[in-house]
Protein backbone atom coordinates (compact mmCIF):
# COMPACT_ATOMS: atom_id res chain seq x y z
CA UNK A 1 0.00 0.00 0.00
CA UNK A 2 2.83 2.02 0.62
CA UNK A 3 4.61 2.19 -2.56
CA UNK A 4 1.20 2.65 -4.55
CA UNK A 5 0.89 5.50 -2.87
CA UNK A 6 4.67 6.51 -3.24
CA UNK A 7 4.22 5.73 -6.93
CA UNK A 8 1.11 7.31 -7.49
CA UNK A 9 2.61 10.65 -5.63
CA UNK A 10 5.19 10.57 -8.77
CA UNK A 11 2.97 9.92 -11.20
CA UNK A 12 -0.26 12.61 -10.43
CA UNK A 13 2.02 15.51 -11.43
CA UNK A 14 2.99 13.93 -14.65
CA UNK A 15 -0.76 13.01 -15.70
CA UNK A 16 -1.86 16.95 -14.87
CA UNK A 17 1.32 18.28 -16.66
CA UNK A 18 0.31 16.10 -19.81
CA UNK A 19 -3.58 16.00 -19.37
CA UNK A 20 -4.68 19.43 -18.51
CA UNK A 21 -4.51 22.77 -20.01
CA UNK A 22 -1.77 24.75 -19.45
CA UNK A 23 -3.26 27.65 -17.30
CA UNK A 24 0.04 29.67 -17.79
CA UNK A 25 -0.30 29.97 -21.39
CA UNK A 26 -3.60 30.57 -21.72
CA UNK A 27 -3.64 33.32 -19.06
CA UNK A 28 -0.81 34.82 -21.08
CA UNK A 29 -2.39 34.89 -24.49
CA UNK A 30 -6.04 35.99 -23.41
CA UNK A 31 -4.57 38.28 -20.74
CA UNK A 32 -6.88 36.97 -18.23
CA UNK A 33 -7.03 35.42 -14.64
CA UNK A 34 -7.52 31.63 -15.20
CA UNK A 35 -8.82 29.80 -11.95
CA UNK A 36 -9.60 26.35 -11.25
CA UNK A 37 -12.36 26.33 -8.57
CA UNK A 38 -14.79 23.46 -7.56
CA UNK A 39 -18.05 24.59 -9.17
CA UNK A 40 -20.32 25.09 -6.11
CA UNK A 41 -17.44 25.81 -3.80
CA UNK A 42 -18.13 28.78 -1.54
CA UNK A 43 -14.43 29.79 -1.28
CA UNK A 44 -14.25 29.69 -4.97
CA UNK A 45 -17.58 32.40 -4.72
CA UNK A 46 -15.40 34.52 -2.74
CA UNK A 47 -12.52 35.18 -4.83
CA UNK A 48 -14.87 34.89 -8.38
CA UNK A 49 -17.44 37.44 -6.54
CA UNK A 50 -14.93 39.54 -5.12
CA UNK A 51 -12.11 39.72 -8.78
CA UNK A 52 -15.40 40.43 -10.89
CA UNK A 53 -16.56 43.43 -8.51
CA UNK A 54 -12.75 44.20 -9.02
CA UNK A 55 -13.58 45.01 -12.47
CA UNK A 56 -11.32 41.75 -13.50
CA UNK A 57 -11.81 39.36 -16.13
CA UNK A 58 -11.82 35.98 -14.94
CA UNK A 59 -11.96 32.55 -16.70
CA UNK A 60 -13.17 29.56 -14.72
CA UNK A 61 -12.08 25.78 -15.09
CA UNK A 62 -14.67 24.54 -13.06
CA UNK A 63 -15.06 21.25 -12.12
CA UNK A 64 -16.73 18.96 -9.25
CA UNK A 65 -14.99 17.58 -6.09
CA UNK A 66 -12.39 14.71 -7.46
CA UNK A 67 -12.08 15.90 -10.71
CA UNK A 68 -9.96 19.12 -10.01
CA UNK A 69 -7.12 17.34 -8.32
CA UNK A 70 -5.29 17.11 -11.50
CA UNK A 71 -5.83 20.97 -12.95
CA UNK A 72 -5.08 22.01 -9.24
CA UNK A 73 -1.86 20.52 -9.21
CA UNK A 74 -1.49 22.02 -13.13
CA UNK A 75 -0.91 25.17 -11.29
CA UNK A 76 0.42 24.44 -8.06
CA UNK A 77 3.56 22.47 -8.48
CA UNK A 78 4.08 21.24 -12.54
CA UNK A 79 5.27 24.44 -13.56
CA UNK A 80 9.05 24.42 -11.75
CA UNK A 81 7.48 26.44 -8.10
CA UNK A 82 5.48 25.07 -5.92
CA UNK A 83 2.48 26.93 -5.15
CA UNK A 84 0.74 25.12 -1.72
CA UNK A 85 -2.67 27.06 -0.24
CA UNK A 86 -2.23 28.82 3.28
CA UNK A 87 -6.20 28.65 3.48
CA UNK A 88 -9.28 27.54 1.84
CA UNK A 89 -8.61 23.75 1.91
CA UNK A 90 -10.79 20.93 2.41
CA UNK A 91 -10.24 19.95 5.66
CA UNK A 92 -12.09 17.47 7.83
CA UNK A 93 -13.66 17.42 11.28
CA UNK A 94 -11.06 15.13 12.69
CA UNK A 95 -7.92 16.82 11.08
CA UNK A 96 -9.21 19.92 12.47
CA UNK A 97 -9.48 19.13 16.14
CA UNK A 98 -5.82 17.45 15.51
CA UNK A 99 -4.51 20.63 13.94
CA UNK A 100 -6.07 22.93 16.39
CA UNK A 101 -4.01 20.33 19.10
CA UNK A 102 -1.12 19.60 17.46
CA UNK A 103 0.97 20.24 20.78
CA UNK A 104 -0.52 18.58 23.05
CA UNK A 105 1.50 16.11 24.09
CA UNK A 106 -1.29 13.27 24.77
CA UNK A 107 -1.89 12.73 20.96
CA UNK A 108 -0.23 9.90 19.26
CA UNK A 109 2.84 11.26 17.21
CA UNK A 110 1.84 8.73 14.34
CA UNK A 111 -2.06 10.83 14.36
CA UNK A 112 0.30 13.82 14.12
CA UNK A 113 2.20 12.73 11.19
CA UNK A 114 -0.42 11.35 9.68
CA UNK A 115 -2.70 14.53 10.01
CA UNK A 116 0.44 16.93 8.93
CA UNK A 117 0.63 14.41 5.61
CA UNK A 118 -3.08 14.72 4.88
CA UNK A 119 -2.98 18.37 5.21
CA UNK A 120 0.23 19.04 2.92
CA UNK A 121 -1.94 17.33 0.27
CA UNK A 122 -4.87 19.34 1.00
CA UNK A 123 -2.62 22.05 0.40
CA UNK A 124 -1.55 21.03 -2.76
CA UNK A 125 -5.04 20.47 -4.21
CA UNK A 126 -6.77 23.00 -2.37
CA UNK A 127 -9.17 25.43 -4.59
CA UNK A 128 -9.46 28.10 -6.06
CA UNK A 129 -5.63 28.55 -7.50
CA UNK A 130 -5.24 31.03 -10.50
CA UNK A 131 -2.52 32.00 -13.18
CA UNK A 132 -2.50 35.83 -13.96
CA UNK A 133 -1.34 37.32 -17.51
CA UNK A 134 1.99 37.64 -16.04
CA UNK A 135 2.67 34.24 -14.52
CA UNK A 136 2.42 34.73 -11.14
CA UNK A 137 0.24 32.51 -9.02
CA UNK A 138 -2.63 33.11 -6.46
CA UNK A 139 -2.66 30.65 -4.31
CA UNK A 140 -6.23 30.80 -2.26
CA UNK A 141 -9.19 32.76 -2.09
CA UNK A 142 -8.46 35.39 -0.24
CA UNK A 143 -5.53 36.12 -1.76
CA UNK A 144 -7.21 36.05 -5.17
CA UNK A 145 -10.33 38.48 -2.71
CA UNK A 146 -7.54 40.99 -2.22
CA UNK A 147 -6.38 41.24 -5.26
CA UNK A 148 -9.62 42.53 -6.45
CA UNK A 149 -8.99 45.63 -5.23
CA UNK A 150 -12.47 46.24 -3.16
CA UNK A 151 -11.82 47.94 0.23
CA UNK A 152 -10.19 45.26 2.55
CA UNK A 153 -11.20 43.17 5.19
CA UNK A 154 -10.31 43.37 8.82
CA UNK A 155 -8.05 41.09 10.68
CA UNK A 156 -10.62 40.08 12.59
CA UNK A 157 -13.34 39.53 10.95
CA UNK A 158 -11.51 37.70 8.02
CA UNK A 159 -10.37 35.23 11.23
CA UNK A 160 -14.00 34.80 12.11
CA UNK A 161 -14.78 34.33 8.64
CA UNK A 162 -11.95 32.11 7.38
CA UNK A 163 -11.74 29.74 10.56
CA UNK A 164 -15.25 29.44 11.90
CA UNK A 165 -17.89 30.53 9.18
CA UNK A 166 -16.06 28.94 6.34
CA UNK A 167 -15.56 25.33 7.74
CA UNK A 168 -18.80 24.74 9.80
CA UNK A 169 -20.99 26.44 6.81
CA UNK A 170 -19.50 23.93 4.92
CA UNK A 171 -19.72 21.05 7.32
CA UNK A 172 -23.70 21.70 8.06
CA UNK A 173 -24.59 21.48 4.46
CA UNK A 174 -22.80 18.42 3.65
CA UNK A 175 -24.52 16.85 6.58
CA UNK A 176 -27.76 17.39 4.54
CA UNK A 177 -26.24 16.98 0.91
CA UNK A 178 -24.67 13.47 2.19
CA UNK A 179 -28.02 11.77 3.43
CA UNK A 180 -28.83 9.19 1.39
CA UNK A 181 -32.20 10.73 0.06
CA UNK A 182 -29.58 13.41 -1.09
CA UNK A 183 -27.23 12.07 -2.73
CA UNK A 184 -28.90 11.53 -6.52
CA UNK A 185 -29.02 15.20 -6.25
CA UNK A 186 -25.70 15.64 -5.25
CA UNK A 187 -24.93 13.24 -8.40
CA UNK A 188 -26.36 15.46 -10.23
CA UNK A 189 -24.99 18.48 -9.29
CA UNK A 190 -21.60 17.51 -9.67
CA UNK A 191 -22.19 15.69 -13.57
CA UNK A 192 -24.57 18.65 -14.73
CA UNK A 193 -23.22 19.93 -18.22
CA UNK A 194 -20.28 17.42 -17.90
CA UNK A 195 -18.49 15.66 -20.70
CA UNK A 196 -19.76 11.87 -21.38
CA UNK A 197 -16.38 10.24 -20.51
CA UNK A 198 -16.67 12.11 -17.17
CA UNK A 199 -20.16 11.47 -16.20
CA UNK A 200 -19.17 8.05 -16.84
CA UNK A 201 -16.36 7.93 -14.67
CA UNK A 202 -18.56 9.34 -12.18
CA UNK A 203 -21.27 6.42 -12.72
CA UNK A 204 -18.48 3.80 -12.90
CA UNK A 205 -16.73 4.79 -9.76
CA UNK A 206 -15.76 8.07 -9.37
CA UNK A 207 -18.71 9.36 -7.30
CA UNK A 208 -18.89 6.84 -4.95
CA UNK A 209 -15.49 7.36 -4.16
CA UNK A 210 -16.11 11.07 -3.86
CA UNK A 211 -19.24 10.49 -1.45
CA UNK A 212 -17.08 7.93 1.02
CA UNK A 213 -13.99 10.37 1.26
CA UNK A 214 -16.87 13.58 2.07
CA UNK A 215 -18.20 11.14 4.78
CA UNK A 216 -15.40 10.33 6.24
CA UNK A 217 -13.93 14.18 6.30
CA UNK A 218 -17.31 15.28 7.46
CA UNK A 219 -18.38 12.50 9.89
CA UNK A 220 -22.81 13.40 8.41
CA UNK A 221 -23.96 10.68 10.35
CA UNK A 222 -22.03 11.27 13.55
CA UNK A 223 -25.18 13.00 16.18
CA UNK A 224 -22.30 13.96 17.84
CA UNK A 225 -20.22 15.68 15.36
CA UNK A 226 -23.44 17.63 13.50
CA UNK A 227 -24.75 18.93 17.04
CA UNK A 228 -21.52 20.54 18.05
CA UNK A 229 -21.15 21.40 13.99
CA UNK A 230 -24.50 23.52 14.35
CA UNK A 231 -23.61 24.81 18.14
CA UNK A 232 -20.25 26.18 16.90
CA UNK A 233 -21.95 27.39 14.03
CA UNK A 234 -24.69 28.78 16.25
CA UNK A 235 -22.01 30.24 18.13
CA UNK A 236 -20.24 32.31 15.08
CA UNK A 237 -24.00 33.55 13.85
CA UNK A 238 -24.44 35.46 17.07
CA UNK A 239 -21.07 36.72 16.45
CA UNK A 240 -21.94 37.85 13.50
CA UNK A 241 -25.51 39.24 13.88
CA UNK A 242 -24.04 41.78 16.30
CA UNK A 243 -21.35 42.95 13.31
CA UNK A 244 -23.95 43.16 11.18
CA UNK A 245 -26.66 44.99 13.26
CA UNK A 246 -24.16 47.48 14.63
CA UNK A 247 -22.77 48.18 11.20
CA UNK A 248 -21.90 51.99 10.53
CA UNK A 249 -23.48 52.04 7.25
CA UNK A 250 -25.60 50.20 4.36
CA UNK A 251 -22.75 48.17 4.40
CA UNK A 252 -20.13 46.34 7.03
CA UNK A 253 -17.86 49.02 6.32
CA UNK A 254 -19.85 52.46 5.77
CA UNK A 255 -21.80 53.17 2.84
CA UNK A 256 -19.87 51.79 0.38
CA UNK A 257 -19.67 47.38 -0.72
CA UNK A 258 -16.48 46.01 0.11
CA UNK A 259 -14.46 42.50 0.57
CA UNK A 260 -15.88 42.43 3.95
CA UNK A 261 -19.34 42.26 2.64
CA UNK A 262 -18.98 39.71 -0.26
CA UNK A 263 -16.56 37.29 1.82
CA UNK A 264 -19.28 37.39 4.29
CA UNK A 265 -22.65 36.62 1.92
CA UNK A 266 -20.25 34.10 -0.06
CA UNK A 267 -19.07 31.90 3.06
CA UNK A 268 -22.07 31.95 4.98
CA UNK A 269 -23.73 30.80 1.61
CA UNK A 270 -23.90 26.89 1.82
CA UNK A 271 -26.03 26.90 4.74
CA UNK A 272 -28.64 29.97 3.44
CA UNK A 273 -28.80 28.89 -0.37
CA UNK A 274 -29.66 32.38 -2.09
CA UNK A 275 -30.84 31.83 -5.23
CA UNK A 276 -27.93 33.42 -6.88
CA UNK A 277 -25.21 31.87 -5.00
CA UNK A 278 -22.53 30.64 -7.53
CA UNK A 279 -24.01 33.06 -9.90
CA UNK A 280 -27.44 30.83 -9.65
CA UNK A 281 -25.46 28.35 -11.99
CA UNK A 282 -27.14 25.62 -9.38
CA UNK A 283 -30.12 26.99 -8.10
CA UNK A 284 -32.53 24.38 -9.64
CA UNK A 285 -30.54 21.49 -7.95
CA UNK A 286 -30.52 23.18 -4.25
CA UNK A 287 -34.18 24.03 -4.99
CA UNK A 288 -34.78 20.77 -4.86
CA UNK A 289 -32.92 19.08 -1.77
CA UNK A 290 -34.53 22.62 -0.27
CA UNK A 291 -38.30 21.59 -1.37
CA UNK A 292 -37.90 17.86 -0.84
CA UNK A 293 -36.17 17.63 2.94
CA UNK A 294 -38.39 19.15 5.02
CA UNK A 295 -35.50 19.27 8.08
CA UNK A 296 -33.42 20.44 5.59
CA UNK A 297 -35.71 23.75 5.21
CA UNK A 298 -36.47 24.40 8.36
CA UNK A 299 -32.66 24.49 9.27
CA UNK A 300 -32.39 26.64 5.67
CA UNK A 301 -34.96 28.86 7.02
CA UNK A 302 -33.92 29.30 10.73
CA UNK A 303 -30.02 30.34 9.26
CA UNK A 304 -32.38 32.51 6.66
CA UNK A 305 -33.97 34.06 9.71
CA UNK A 306 -31.19 35.52 11.16
CA UNK A 307 -29.93 39.06 11.17
CA UNK A 308 -26.77 37.90 9.63
CA UNK A 309 -29.05 35.31 7.60
CA UNK A 310 -31.23 38.41 5.96
CA UNK A 311 -28.24 40.92 5.38
CA UNK A 312 -26.43 37.83 3.19
CA UNK A 313 -29.50 36.75 1.29
CA UNK A 314 -30.14 40.85 0.12
CA UNK A 315 -26.25 41.15 -0.53
CA UNK A 316 -26.95 38.17 -3.16
CA UNK A 317 -30.14 39.82 -4.66
CA UNK A 318 -28.48 43.25 -4.95
CA UNK A 319 -25.10 42.81 -6.28
CA UNK A 320 -24.16 39.35 -6.95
Amino acid sequence: EQRFVIKMKALLPWMAKNFTPNYYQLAKDQQSIHMVTICFSHYCELAIWALEKGGHKVVEHDYAPGQHVLPALRIRVCNGEKHFSQSSRMIGVKEREILDNIGNDSLPEEEKIKCKRRDAAARATAVPVAVLPDGRVLTDSWELAEYSGLQPISPDLKNILDNELGPLSRQAVYSIILKPENLPYFHKLCTANRHWFVRLLWALFLGNFVVKSMIKLFNPFNESAVSKCKASLKQTFDKLDEIVANRPGTYLLGDELSLADIALASLAAPILLPPLYCGGKFNSRFQEIYLSDSQAKMEIDKWRGTVTGQYVMKMYAEHR
